[in-house]
């Protein structure tokens, strides 16, 4: 697969995986669930998302 289509997949995974976490952190709260000190763009959906779009970015540039 090509590097930029590569690249717009892990990128694309990342968004939708920012914005994935971001509800459910947002019904967890909501709903007065998990920590008091969990919001929105906390450091741990960050750091999932990335690794959402590193999987994805691995995932499409492996050589089958």
């Amino acid at each position: 697969m090509n590097d930029f289509v590569a690249l717009l997949l892990a990128a694309l995974a990342a968004c939708l995986g920012f914005m994935g976490l971001g509800l459910i952190v947002r019904l967890a709260v909501q709903f007065d669930l998990g920590s008091r000190y969990l919001g929105e763009g906390s450091f741990l959906q960050v750091a999932l998302a990335l690794g959402i779009g590193l999987a994805a970015w691995r995932r499409a540039t492996r050589t089958a």
